[in-house]
């Protein structure tokens, strides 16, 4: 068991540390949990991530993922905290498989396009002879 925390300590990343000095910092988990302004300063802190199914939604990319048009939601964001893992899990599941999909018929249509390469040289190679240097000049 204690090789599984050490483990999870070990990729914690840098954001995860800064946004866990910063909650220490204000007062500790509890005061932060209960102060929408806190809170709210910690969800518009340049360095912390956003949850990767609202960055999809609002089609930002990781230098955009904080725009000033994002409202902050106090209960919206306590709800997604409390809830478990499954549910999170779940509701990024399709857009996972989605982009899994996307990803797939691309490599396909590169292979078919590879193999059709492939077959129309090995074609002309066998069809290839000395007939055609013959240059007939008539």
């Amino acid at each position: 068991m204690d090789i599984i925390l050490r483990l999870f300590q070990e990729f914690v990343s840098p954001e995860q540390k800064k946004l866990v000095a910063m909650v220490e910092k204000m007062g500790g988990r509890d005061a932060v949990w209960d102060d929408e302004q806190l809170m709210k300063k910690l969800a518009e802190e340049p360095n912390t991530r956003t949850h990767a199914g609202e960055a999809a939604r609002s089609g930002s990319d990781s230098d955009n993922r904080h725009s000033t048009d994002r409202s902050f939601n106090f209960i919206e964001l306590k709800r997604e905290i409390e809830s478990p893992p499954d549910e999170a899990i779940a509701k990024n599941f399709e857009y996972f498989n989605g982009k899994f999909d996307l990803q797939k018929r691309q490599i396909e249509e590169a292979m078919e396009r590879i193999v059709t390469r492939e077959g129309d040289r090995v074609i002309s190679a066998v069809a290839a002879g000395p007939h055609d240097r013959i240059i007939d000049r008539v």
